[in-house]
């Protein structure tokens, strides 16, 4: 399992990554809560944790996971590098600046921003119904955000989200673009970010 440390930010060429190992229930001292016995459950390790700062560079090897449409493929998936990832980020973050906080700031509700930035879209912003034509409309968020050739990334709400607070902050890339695991394979990592439908 791999989660990030802290978010990426404009200017970033490294991801503060921590990694840690899930292992077997009947392994882990103390066990899991919500354990049943007899099964094959799994959790974090909390034994073990290990602590990296990834280069976005062209040696780093990513998998970004996005959503376009209902009634197509469900999930877009694609390989690339840690540089192609700094890319989708970087073109991301410019967008979202230009395009959503400024309406953010003037107090305006995020379901509102997004239905605005729908009906005139810009940059790598393009509304659901456009992107998809008719249909099951806003089951996966009003907007999604279309880089190059990376997975097109669907956005359910325009704010980043936090279970201590009430107050909604604007998004960065790395709340969208959300890292999910890591895979070694002969000691290579490879990282596996997710950008699409939460259901």
């Amino acid at each position: 399992m791999a989660t990030l440390r802290e978010p990426w930010a404009p200017g970033d060429r490294n991801l503060s990554v921590r990694v840690q190992r899930l292992e077997y229930c009947t392994v882990i001292p103390g066990g899991c809560e919500y354990y049943d016995e007899g099964t094959d459950e799994t959790n974090i390790d909390p034994s073990w944790t290990l602590d990296l700062d990834v280069p976005l560079d062209p040696a780093t090897s990513v998998v970004v996971t996005g959503f376009s449409c209902f009634g197509a493929a469900e999930a877009e998936t694609k390989r690339g590098t840690g540089a192609d990832l700094v890319d989708l980020f970087t073109s991301f973050a410019a967008d979202y600046d230009a395009a959503v906080r400024p309406l953010l700031s003037q107090g305006v509700a995020d379901y509102e921003v997004a239905e605005a930035v729908a009906a005139a879209p810009t940059g790598g912003f393009v509304g659901e119904v456009a992107h998809c034509g008719e249909g099951d409309n806003g089951f996966a968020g009003q907007l999604r955000y279309v880089h190059a050739d990376a997975p097109v990334l669907a956005l359910q709400t325009v704010t980043a989200w936090d279970e201590d607070s009430d107050d909604p902050e604007p998004m960065m890339p790395t709340d969208l673009i959300n890292l999910q695991g890591v895979e070694y394979r002969d000691g290579v990592p490879m990282f596996y970010f997710y950008a699409g439908l939460y259901s």
